[in-house]
């Protein structure tokens, strides 16, 4: 049997308050986990799936910021396989799963399986239309009730196609040849966020070397952009967390190319008229531990 190549998997949990500037540690009693998903739904965080540093997992935890406690999911339905490196989305009451792999088996997968929040019932999607490769650390968006799957690692090769899944009729399309401008060239391991009408790329890696690289995707225009600028650096990283707030992204963790290791850093990148304003900065935020 194959074996992971990660090890010291570990099961800390952190929040940063943005207002102070401050992480504080969380107690909490779920396991350790990597490649795994976290999504926000009525006020709490779901992780779903991911590797545990001994197994690929299908679980589903619900933590509740306001009492501290943390839970195992009892899920029923047509759960996906185990898997990490997936994509989760929230939509209304539902989450949608895409993709991911399974290093034991050297399985990757373009599947899509939907979680109602309410009922707590997972279903298999059977879609329509052309199916994406399948693929690994890739990412995921939503934008009017549509869900963009954009790069990753087939298994075989590095990807910077683009597909397009409509959930009212269950359809995927390969709008790949319908972008333009500055396409970002084929890659994993990276983020991407909404911002107004644009999807937001940053970094990631293809085996030969690290990015450093920011685009955004006009979802109207079908247009790419490299916002790369040098008023500002942007970190080669990968594997890093990403999260927006209004008008800002805030990027931490992921192994650093230039520091060879994994950081600890948190970037924060301000979003404001993007198009007119070319030096929107990117800074690594000072921050300090709650005592």
């Amino acid at each position: 049997m194959l074996s992971n190549l990660i090890s010291n998997v570990k099961s800390d949990f952190y929040y940063f308050d943005i207002a102070s500037r401050k992480w504080a540690q969380i107690e909490h009693s779920m396991l350790g986990k990597t490649e795994h998903k976290c999504v926000v739904y009525d006020n709490a965080l779901w992780f779903v799936g991911g590797y545990n540093g001994y197994d690929y997992t299908s679980d589903v935890h619900r933590y509740d910021p306001a009492t501290g406690t943390s839970t195992l999911i009892e899920t029923t339905g047509e759960v996906f396989s185990r898997r990490s490196a997936l994509t989760a989305l929230v939509h209304e009451d539902k989450m949608y799963t895409f993709g991911g792999w399974n290093g034991f088996s050297r399985t990757w997968y373009n599947d899509v399986h939907v979680f109602d929040f309410r009922t707590r019932v997972w279903r298999a999607v059977h879609p329509k239309g052309k199916l994406p490769t399948k693929r690994t650390s890739h990412s995921a968006v939503f934008y009017q009730n549509k869900m963009y799957v954009f790069g990753g690692f087939s298994g075989e090769e590095y990807l910077n196609d683009l597909f397009e899944f409509d959930i009212e009729t269950e359809t995927w399309t390969d709008i790949s040849s319908l972008y333009k401008g500055d396409v970002p060239s084929a890659r994993s391991r990276f983020c991407a966020a909404v911002h107004d009408n644009c999807m937001y790329v940053l970094g990631g890696w293809n085996k030969v070397g690290y990015f450093n690289d920011f685009y955004a995707y006009n979802f109207d225009t079908r247009v790419w952009t490299n916002v790369t600028n040098f008023k500002y650096k942007v970190p080669s990283i990968s594997q890093y967390s990403l999260a927006s707030d209004g008008n800002f992204f805030y990027v931490f963790g992921g192994f650093c190319a230039e520091e060879k290791s994994c950081i600890n850093k948190l970037f924060l990148y301000k979003l404001e008229n993007q198009e007119k304003d070319a030096d929107a900065p990117m800074a690594a935020l000072p921050s300090t531990q709650s005592s």
